[in-house]
């Protein structure tokens, strides 16, 4: 059913992501790498792989609604493989370290808790050393005030779709804990620009909406210099502030909190 209406519907957590993913951080994983997509839906973040110049993007979905959406809309671009995957285990048909890019858009908050980091380590798994996992996620502020994924369908019904409640810590813990550094994070409000583009986004307008975070497979040869990038919005401007912090002497105090890997330890 969300298939026949996820790519017209009016919604505000998908036009803020549009407008501020952070392209100058993932494109050079991607371009003539091969990217897999998880949770892929009808394509939303495929397309955006292709533009960064992908070699190929793999996409795997639950839904078979929503690939079939995909297919229509990639029949003509041969980069794009699209599989059936119920993201429970290995992902279908990917060999280890055969990829440079994993994508999760918006998709997180439909796994359960205790499966997040057996997710995490599939990716892990699957990624070259140097690889990136770019997570998008519905911001747990909204949690507060009542969000969830929903939509209405065609005959008028509201439907809940089933999500589960996780804090910022609970993702990172995860990722962390399967072996993945963490380089950028930001938590994205809604700023005025992407409001003014329709009302129920004005409705959200100055709050935290979007979590995004930039992960990486660390390489053989990497050692305690890695730097972490935090990133902040204000209310009142449409501009980004951000920070790269040195970890090999820096306090740990101004690192985001889960510093840079679960083995590096912050004091």
């Amino acid at each position: 059913m969300w298939a026949e209406i996820y790519d017209t519907e009016s919604n505000p957590l998908i036009a803020l992501e549009e407008a501020r993913y952070p392209r100058e951080l993932v494109e050079h994983y991607v371009k003539n790498e091969i990217v897999v997509d998880i949770g892929c839906g009808t394509g939303r973040n495929i397309k955006r792989m292709i533009s960064f110049n992908a070699k190929q993007v793999i996409g795997l979905d639950i839904s078979p609604g929503m690939l079939e959406k995909a297919k229509a809309r990639f029949q003509d671009e041969p980069r794009v493989d699209l599989r059936l995957d119920n993201l429970q285990g290995e992902f279908k048909d990917v060999k280890e370290e055969s990829v440079n890019a994993v994508t999760a858009c918006l998709m997180l908050e439909h796994i359960k808790l205790n499966a997040l980091e057996l997710l995490f380590k599939e990716m892990v798994r699957v990624l070259k050393p140097g690889g990136c996992v770019m997570v998008t996620e519905m911001h747990p502020w909204l949690w507060e005030l009542g969000g969830q994924a929903q939509f209405t369908d065609k005959k008028g019904t509201h439907i809940i779709v089933r999500s589960y409640r996780k804090s910022v810590a609970d993702y990172l813990t995860a990722a962390l804990e399967a072996g993945l550094r963490l380089m950028a994070i930001t938590e994205q409000i809604m700023d005025l620009e992407v409001a003014k583009t329709s009302m129920r986004a004005e409705a959200f307008a100055n709050q935290p909406m979007l979590l995004w975070y930039l992960l990486e497979k660390p390489k053989l040869d990497d050692d305690d210099d890695a730097t972490t990038t935090t990133t902040s919005t204000t209310a009142t401007s449409t501009t980004t502030t951000t920070t790269t912090v040195d970890t090999s002497t820096a306090d740990s105090s101004v690192i985001c909190p889960a510093a840079i890997s679960a083995t590096d330890g912050v004091q």
